[in-house]
């Protein structure tokens, strides 16, 4: 998913509640492909092997994700792992 948002409109992904993602053996969750200003909040993936939440470049070593915050969002232990920065 490419979401780019700006720094005065940010792109929030908020769940409502608890929000959780059961991925049952896909790669990820929830993939974020050279995002910019992008919020996750209040997420949590379960059965995500090796990635629960995957925030990458989008193939492109030139345009790293960037601007990113993740708030209140899990992934159970051995169920995945958070892949970005």
């Amino acid at each position: 998913m490419r979401l780019q948002g700006t720094a005065q409109a940010p792109i929030a992904l908020v769940g409502d509640g608890e929000v959780v993602i059961d991925a049952a053996g896909k790669a990820a969750g929830l993939h974020l492909a050279d995002p910019r200003y992008v919020v996750v909040e209040g997420l949590t993936v379960r059965n995500a092997v090796p990635h629960g939440i995957n925030i990458d470049d989008g193939g492109s070593y030139d345009s790293p994700a960037s601007h990113i915050e993740r708030h209140r969002y899990g992934q159970p232990p051995n169920r995945g792992a958070f892949a970005g920065r």
